[in-house]
This record gives structure tokens, C-alpha cells and sequence, in this order.
């Protein structure tokens, strides 16, 4: 079981590693060739497409469960009443709700955000490409779904690398030719569809025995939505809460500002909060197999484990960013970025490193069956957020974004974390102990190696990338010797790096 988990993971942060990677490398180009104002305008674009992508009401999350734990108990006939049902919902989503994405997008670039006059055709054209690709890169949430519950990463994995760089490669191309945002939109619409091609033949080859014939039953549909409810509400609060402040940001001040929070919690996410949520990602059938099999010794282990490994894990590029967050906007982008996005990047760099962490209490609750508690939290954390944007953007700028952050992960996320640890049987010394005391001291240590060592020379581009490679060694070797990781600890670890 281990080893399957540890072959998941690689994978998956094997690949999202590379679309972490490629976008730090073009977001400059992009930004050059495409303006500012371009640039805030596809943000607003991305961002509010994924609002609706919710349509789906959370099914995405109990299929994976519910494929993951049927299959545990070689339940076939189950996998397939959920599947033909959930095929037929998405089928119904995909019209209407590409219908109602095209309706939102029109009040909102009408009638709350200033598009410049020059940009005014070209948005209307975007929007309307993102609607259709809306309804179709929907299916790829369904398909993935199944191939998650069947913990074939590796399928993902390998999709997510080919494709994703085909899509990098033609919108460099584009741009190099003189195209704009609508080309660079239909790029996604064409990826959309190799992605649903893609998905479409990896269930059929890959997942044995899987009908995905669109079929409706009302029983199978309620079973699977009284689980997915929650899921569905607490999805469109972790929407808000990652993305909401660049729509407000757009409406309260400009799309040019929209620019600098998109980069910014960009490079802020790719270092914590992305990989962070693979890794949760591939926790979660692992945590319902687990659940189904009634291993309650492991699910404590399994927790405790994961939290140290996701904050050791994280620590090491999320200490480096936080030390050179000034230099490292500089170089990327110049001084403009580096003069208005420094502390925003330090901050939500740490809050993004912690709030992961959190992230891993709701795989306990919803593979016990419990989707209720850990999603009311998300709720509320979304609309807490969404809350304090208001007053805090007027007030502070883009600055405000941190103290919205703030408060909701040090009120309900240590709540949440509370909770969670009664659930597996732990506490927090316990917790602290085992999962951060060890890992902090050498992210601490680190860190003011990496702080002494900028006072002393210049920094360029080399410099950096030489150092990045030394403070990565040299957090490793803090780690071993202090002992982060136990004997039973490193023979896992050696395996997770054959695997990867």
C-alpha cells in the first residue's frame, strides 16, 4: 500500500512540477508581448471560469471516493452505476453551463470591471471561446475522476507533461508571430479537446470493466450528492479563497493591478500551494482505502507522516522564495514587480506553506465519510475571506490580500486542525512534535544562512540558480542531521526517489 502511494506521488509531483516550472519561465514573455492589461483581462477570464466549473456540484470528489472505495471491495457493478450516472450529469452541465458562463462573463466585463477601449473586441471574442471551452474540457474533471479512484497517477501524470507543453509551446508561438488574447484563448480550446480525447481512451484502456454509457438513475445520483454537497460548497469557497481576490481587485482598483496579484500568487502557489495539493490529491483514495480496509493505526501514522513529509517537503523552496523574494521579482520581472509585490510574495508564501498543511485534515474527515465538517470549515473560510477583501483591498491594496489570509487560517484552519487531530487520536504536542518541530528548526536555520549570504555578494540570474541548488542540498543535510526523518522514515523516502 505504501508503495503504491509512494509511485503516485512521484508521479504526480513529477508532473506538476513541470507546469510549475514552464509558467515562471514564459509568465515574463506573456506579460511583455500581451500588456498589462491583457495579461489582468485573461486573469479575470481564467478565474471566473473556474466559478463555474462547480456546476458539477462537487461530483468530481465523490466519484473519486466512491470509485476508490468500491474498488477496494471489488465492487464493479457499484463503480458503474456511479460512473453511468455521473457521465449523464456532466453531459447536462456541459450545455447550460457553458450557456451561463457566456451570460456571466458579459454582466461582469459590461457592467464591474473597465476593459480598455482597445481591448473591448478582443474580450468579447476570449469570452465567448471560453465559454465553449468551458463545456468541454468538463469532461476532463469526469474522466480524471475515475482515473484518480483507480490511483492511476502515473496515466495523469504522463498526460498532464505532453500536453501541457504543447500547449506552452503554441501560445509562445502565437505570441511570437504578433497574435493576441483571443489566440492565446483558443490555444486552450484546442488543448481542451486533446485533453478530453486523451482521458476518454485512458479510462476505456486502463480501467477495466468501466462503462461510461450516460445513463440516469435518481437513487445513485442522491447517494452520490449527499456526499458531494459539502464537497461542492467547500470547492466554491477554496475558489474563492485562491482566486477571488484577483476579481475584486479588478473591480476595486484596475486590471493592471490584477497583473501584479495574478504573477505574484502565481509564483507564491507553484512553491507551496500547488504541489501541496497534489500530494493531497494522491492522499485522498490512499486515506478511503485505508478508511474501508478499518486500518485505524495506519490513518493516525499515515497523518502524522504526511504533514511532516508536505511541511519538509514545501519548506525547502518556500524558504528560499521568502529570503530573496525582492531579488527574485527583480530579475523575473523588474523593478516595477519588485517594488510592488515583495511582501505580498513573502507573506502568502509562508500562509500557502501552512494553509497546506491544514489541507491535509480534510482528506481524514471526507474518507471516513464525514464530508459535512471539513467543507462547513471551507465555507466558511471562503466567505470570511471574500468578507475581508472588501475591507482590507480599499485600504491596503494588494497588501490586503495577506491579513484576509491571515485571519481566517489562525481563527477556523487551527479549528479545523483541533478537530482533526481528535478524530485520528493524536494532540497537538504530539502533533507539533512529530510534524513541525524538527522541519522548522532547519527551515530556520537555513533561512538565515540564505539572509547572510545575500548581505554579502551581488546576486545575478547565475547566482540565484547556483544558490537555489545549494540551499536545497544544504536543507537536506540540516534535515539529516538533526534527524527529521526516522530510520522506517528514510527507507520510505529512498523508495520514493527510486519510484521518481
Amino acid at each position: 500500500m505504501i508503495n503504491n502511494l509512494l509511485k503516485n506521488m512521484s508521479f504526480s509531483l513529477a508532473s506538476k512540477a513541470w507546469r510549475i516550472i514552464l509558467p515562471i519561465f514564459i509568465t515574463p514573455y506573456i506579460i511583455k508581448h500581451l500588456g498589462l492589461d491583457a495579461y489582468g483581462i485573461m486573469s479575470i477570464l481564467t478565474v471566473f471560469a473556474g466559478y463555474f466549473a462547480l456546476s458539477d456540484l462537487g461530483l468530481t470528489g465523490a466519484l473519486e471516493k466512491y470509485v476508490a472505495e468500491f474498488k477496494a471491495k471489488g465492487q464493479l457493478k457499484k463503480i458503474n452505476d456511479v460512473v453511468q450516472v455521473g457521465m449523464f450529469y456532466y453531459f447536462i452541465i456541459s450545455i447550460i453551463g457553458g450557456l451561463l458562463l457566456y451570460t456571466g462573463f458579459y454582466i461582469l466585463l459590461n457592467e464591474f470591471v473597465t476593459i480598455p477601449p482597445e481591448l473591448n473586441h478582443q474580450t468579447k471574442i476570449s469570452y465567448l471561446i471560453v465559454s465553449i471551452t468551458f463545456s468541454l474540457s468538463i469532461f476532463v474533471a469526469f474522466f480524471s475522476s475515475i482515473i484518480r479512484g483507480y490511483q492511476r497517477f502515473d496515466l495523469i501524470a504522463y498526460r498532464t507533461m505532453i500536453v501541457y507543453t504543447i500547449s506552452v509551446v503554441l501560445t509562445v508561438l502565437v505570441l511570437h508571430f504578433g497574435y493576441g488574447l483571443i489566440a492565446v484563448v483558443s490555444i486552450t480550446l484546442f488543448t481542451s479537446f486533446i485533453n478530453v480525447t486523451l482521458f476518454y481512451y485512458l479510462v476505456k484502456k486502463y480501467c477495466r470493466g468501466i462503462s461510461i454509457q450516460p445513463r440516469w438513475n435518481k437513487t445513485t445520483f442522491e447517494y452520490l450528492f449527499h456526499f458531494s454537497k459539502w464537497k461542492f460548497l467547500a470547492g466554491f469557497c477554496a475558489l474563492i479563497s485562491k482566486n477571488s481576490a484577483r476579481i475584486i481587485t479588478g473591480i476595486l482598483l484596475n486590471v493592471r493591478m490584477v497583473s501584479y496579484v495574478s504573477v505574484i500568487q502565481l509564483l507564491a502557489q507553484s512553491v507551496s500551494r500547488r504541489l501541496g495539493a497534489e500530494i493531497v490529491k494522491v492522499l485522498y483514495p490512499f486515506m478511503t482505502e485505508i478508511v474501508a480496509s478499518r486500518s485505524n493505526k495506519i490513518q493516525k501514522q499515515v497523518y502524522l507522516r504526511s504533514a511532516k513529509w508536505l511541511f519538509s517537503l514545501l519548506s525547502i523552496p518556500t524558504v528560499f522564495l521568502v529570503a530573496y523574494a525582492e531579488v527574485i521579482l527583480q530579475i523575473w520581472l523588474g523593478n516595477d514587480f519588485s517594488n510592488n509585490g515583495t511582501f505580498l510574495l513573502k507573506s502568502l508564501a509562508m500562509l500557502y506553506l501552512f494553509s497546506s498543511v491544514l489541507w491535509l485534515s480534510t482528506n481524514v474527515f471526507e474518507a471516513a465519510g464525514n464530508s459535512f465538517f471539513p467543507n462547513i470549515c471551507a465555507t466558511t473560510i471562503g466567505f470570511s475571506q471574500l468578507f475581508f477583501y472588501f475591507i482590507f483591498i480599499p485600504n491596503f491594496g494588494i497588501n490586503g490580500i495577506v491579513f484576509s489570509h491571515l485571519l481566517t487560517l489562525i481563527t477556523i484552519g487551527v479549528y479545523e486542525q483541533h478537530k482533526t487531530l481528535m478524530l485520528v487520536g493524536s494532540n497537538w504536542n504530539e502533533y507539533l512534535k512529530k510534524s513541525f518541530l524538527l522541519p522548522l528548526i532547519a527551515s530556520t536555520i537555513n533561512y538565515n544562512l540564505l539572509i547572510i549570504i545575500e548581505s554579502k555578494i551581488n546576486i545575478s540570474l547565475p547566482t540565484l540558480i547556483t544558490l537555489a541548488i545549494i540551499s536545497f542540498i544544504i536543507h537536506i543535510i540540516i534535515y539529516y542531521f538533526i534527524g527529521v526523518f526516522e530510520k522506517e522514515e528514510k527507507k520510505i523516502i529512498l523508495k520514493f526517489f527510486n519510484k521518481f
